[in-house]
């Protein structure tokens, strides 16, 4: 049976947000209050169960009875839109199905905001698929075996990119110490316990932004996952600390894991951008759905998703 309610938490800077006591409702039904209050501090933070069939959430601030008469109560109204037919697989569905189906579920995420694009116009695309031998060729270079789950999304929908993020081909993997300077375009100087890692893993995600950072995989992790397989996730900035990926459950996590948040929170951003002020985008399988409050200079409220606490 599907959740009744999902969690909205509703964050408010109180030096920047105009004061007063606030009401949500949920399709016309009151579904919760709060007070902005304070100068410092840390945010305020506010939990509502919101029902998960929603299809409006309305946010209106109490005004002085003599200013509310003149002025009425500064609210606003928001189109509810689930995102979750785009997350939910990325989450809970092996790298080849949930890639596979990655495109029409963004079409239809589109076309439920109305616009009349599609994923391969916010630079949603994939390579073609890997074949059989040059991923055996890989391994061979490699020395060890690539995730079986992995191998199914390269051969599979293929090599997802996103603009200048993306998945490596079979033809680039390599060790990653070597594909510092084959893909990145030089060598980065590390520590011997980190080079250890580097020697036994391959980058099988760069993410090109402020630098470039990868996902690497390690299939002999460490200690903590039991000599198992291993993903880290690496940047140009703490090359000689590569952070252990882990997973919902606190183990180490999976390509699932390692691939959902390098992508998805750039492909929901990039949706959000092509939305109305009055439609809000909700991922109702988070366990806490993070919204800023912000108030405009005519005290009107609007709510942002931090996309950014997306796993």
């Amino acid at each position: 049976m599907p959740a009744a309610a999902f969690d909205l938490l509703i964050l408010a800077n109180p030096q920047v947000t105009v004061h007063g006591a606030y009401t949500v409702l949920a399709d016309a039904v009151e579904v919760g209050r709060f007070t902005v209050s304070g100068e410092v501090g840390d945010p305020i933070e506010v939990r509502i169960a919101v029902p998960r069939d929603a299809r409006k959430l309305t946010l209106a601030r109490k005004r002085m009875p003599m200013i509310a008469a003149m002025l009425g109560a500064p609210e606003r109204t928001f189109d509810l839109v689930p995102v979750d037919g785009v997350t939910s697989p990325l989450r809970h569905a092996p790298p080849a199905t949930s890639l596979a189906s990655l495109r029409s579920g963004v079409d239809k995420l589109l076309a439920e905001i109305g616009w009349q694009g599609t994923g391969e116009d916010l630079g949603l695309v994939f390579d073609q698929p890997q074949s059989k031998s040059v991923l055996e060729a890989a391994e061979l270079r490699l020395g060890f075996a690539l995730d079986p789950q992995l191998k199914a999304a390269l051969s599979g929908p293929g090599p997802l990119r996103l603009q200048d993020s993306r998945m490596t081909t079979a033809i680039e993997l390599a060790p990653t110490d070597r594909q510092f300077v084959t893909l990145w375009g030089h060598a980065e100087n590390v520590s011997a316990e980190t080079l250890a890692i580097y020697r036994s893993s391959t980058m099988v995600w760069i993410e090109a932004g402020d630098g470039y950072g990868a996902v690497i995989y390690q299939p002999e992790g460490p200690q903590r996952c039991s000599a198992g397989p291993a993903y880290w996730r690496i940047h140009q900035e703490h090359i000689d600390s590569p952070q252990l990926i882990l997973g919902r459950d606190g183990g180490c996590g999976g390509p699932s894991d390692a691939l959902f948040p390098m992508f998805a929170r750039e492909l929901i951003e990039r949706i959000e951008d092509e939305a109305s002020e009055t439609q809000l985008l909700v991922d109702r399988d988070m366990p806490d759905f993070s919204v800023w409050l912000q108030t405009d200079r005519n005290g009107m409220p609007r709510l942002r998703p931090d996309w950014s606490k997306l796993r």
